[in-house]
């Protein structure tokens, strides 16, 4: 295995990351790998151009991410369940070109898919840093952080 490559195991029950995860171009079924146990990044969160069976991290308790979180460029991904225990987000947010599959992430929440209202709500709550900058894209409609 390379220089800082998890194994599956080791990504399913990793609770804490102290440095970044980036999930980048994974084209194999992500079954299993669900980030069970994640609940803190110390630095940057980005899933971006994994355009396999990879379409949700519903079951993911994330509730910290030190840097910026980043969610690009991923086909099947549908929605942002796994995001809604998020409390601290201390970067940017990207959240572009996504579920290309299947006409985007919804805007509004409903039928089993977390929507990009998340965002908003999280905004509202104060989780994202005073100085975050926000990129939201569904389905070729960009979207400001302050009208979801």
């Amino acid at each position: 295995m390379p220089s800082g490559a998890f194994s599956r195991a080791s990504i399913y029950w990793c609770a804490c990351c102290l440095g970044s995860v980036k999930l980048s171009g994974v084209a194999e079924p992500m079954a299993g790998v669900t980030f069970l146990s994640l609940r803190s990044v110390g630095g940057d969160f980005t899933v971006e151009n994994c355009n396999g069976d990879f379409w949700n991290f519903y079951v993911m308790p994330l509730e910290t991410v030190g840097g910026s979180l980043t969610i690009r460029g991923n086909a099947k991904l549908n929605g942002l369940g796994g995001f809604a225990g998020l409390r601290s987000v201390g970067g940017n947010v990207t959240v572009t070109g996504n579920g290309a599959e299947s006409g985007g992430i919804p805007v509004e929440s409903g039928s089993g898919q977390v929507g990009l209202d998340l965002l908003g709500e999280l905004y509202r709550a104060g989780v994202f840093s005073s100085g975050a900058e926000f990129a939201i894209e569904s389905n070729g409609t960009n979207y400001r952080i302050d009208e979801l």
